[in-house]
C-alpha cells in the first residue's frame, strides 16, 4: 500500500502537460512506450457502441454481435509487425497469460467460443482490418477538453469502473476506500477479511455478513490499490508503460484499453498520452 497517499485526496485542476509524478518525495517521469493492440478490447468497446462502427468495416461487422473467441483473451500485439511475426514464448501481462499475436491467430482455422468451435475466417478478416486501422494511429497527448469528452463517452460503458467515475466525483475513491477499511482485518478489526483472502474463492461463504461491503472493498483493492502500486514501482524503476488506446469515429471517442493508466494520470493531474486513432 505504498502509493495510497497519491490518490486518497486529489484535486482536478491545474492539469500538467509534463508526465511527472511524485513518488516517495521525488519527482519521476512516466515513460510511455507504444500502444498495444488487444482485439478483445476492441470487440468489447464496439459491441457497446455499434452506432460508431464505420461502414467500411462491413466485411467483419458481424464480429461485434457475438462473444469474442477464447483465444482473443490471450492475445496482445505490441507493435505493427506482430501481424507477421508469431510469439516466441508466452508471457504474463497483468493477470493474463499472453500466448498469441495477430500472426498466431491468423494461423488458426477454428476458434473456440463457449466451448464450441467456430469458423475463424470472419475473425481473420477482422484481425487484418483492425490491424490496418489501429497502427495508422500514433502517440498523442490529450487536451483537457479531449479528456473530458472521452470521459463522457466512457461513463456509459457497462461492467467496469472507469476514469470517468474519478473525473465526475473527486471523492469516488475515498468512498470505496471506506469499505476497504471497514472490511480489512486489522488489530482494530480482528474479525475482518485478511488481505491475502481478497479476490480468492469462498470469501462469501466465510464472511457472509461482510459480502456487500467486501465487493466494494475488493473493487478498491484490485482496481486501484494493486494497480497503482504496480505502476508506481514501474515508474520508479524507469520502466515504460504502454500507451492507452483511443479511437475517434465521427468525432466521438472510444477507449480501447488503458482505463487504469488514464485514471492514474487523472489523479495526478496529468494529461495522459495515448495511442490515438482517427477515422
Amino acid at each position: 500500500m505504498k502509493y495510497i497517499k497519491l490518490f486518497e485526496s486529489y484535486i482536478l485542476e491545474n492539469w500538467n502537460v509534463n508526465p511527472q509524478v511524485e513518488i516517495g518525495g521525488e519527482e519521476h517521469t512516466i515513460k510511455w512506450s507504444s500502444g498495444e493492440l488487444e482485439l478483445s478490447e476492441i470487440i468489447q468497446a464496439f459491441s457497446q457502441r455499434k452506432d460508431l462502427i464505420p461502414k467500411d468495416w462491413d466485411s467483419f461487422k458481424s464480429v461485434f454481435n457475438y462473444k469474442y473467441p477464447d483465444q482473443f483473451s490471450n492475445q496482445k500485439d505490441t507493435n505493427e509487425n506482430d501481424i507477421n511475426i508469431g510469439l516466441k514464448s508466452s508471457y504474463n501481462s497483468g493477470n493474463v497469460d499472453i500466448k498469441y499475436t495477430s500472426a498466431d491467430l491468423l494461423k488458426i482455422d477454428k476458434f473456440t467460443i463457449d466451448g464450441k468451435e467456430v469458423d475463424a475466417k470472419p475473425y481473420h478478416d477482422f484481425i487484418k482490418g483492425i490491424n490496418k486501422v489501429y497502427w495508422s494511429g500514433g502517440k498523442k497527448q490529450l487536451s483537457e477538453s479531449e479528456l473530458k469528452s472521452l470521459a463522457k463517452e466512457v461513463e456509459n460503458e457497462e461492467g467496469r469502473v472507469s476514469f470517468a467515475n474519478v473525473i465526475n466525483d473527486s471523492n469516488f475513491m475515498n468512498k470505496l476506500k471506506k469499505y476497504f477499511d471497514k472490511v480489512l482485518k486489522t488489530k482494530e478489526n480482528p474479525s475482518g477479511v485478511p488481505i491475502e483472502r481478497f479476490g480468492t474463492t469462498k470469501v462469501k461463504v466465510d464472511y457472509p455478513d461482510m459480502w456487500d461491503d467486501y465487493e466494494k472493498a475488493l473493487q478498491y483493492y484490485e482496481y486501484f490499490q494493486k494497480t497503482f502500486d504496480f505502476m508506481g514501482d514501474s515508474i520508479q524503476k524507469g520502466e515504460e508503460l504502454a500507451l492507452p488506446s483511443v479511437i475517434s469515429v465521427n468525432n466521438k471517442m472510444l477507449l480501447l484499453g488503458g482505463n487504469r493508466r488514464i485514471t492514474y494520470c487523472v489523479i495526478n493531474n496529468i494529461l495522459p498520452f495515448v495511442h490515438f486513432i482517427k477515422i
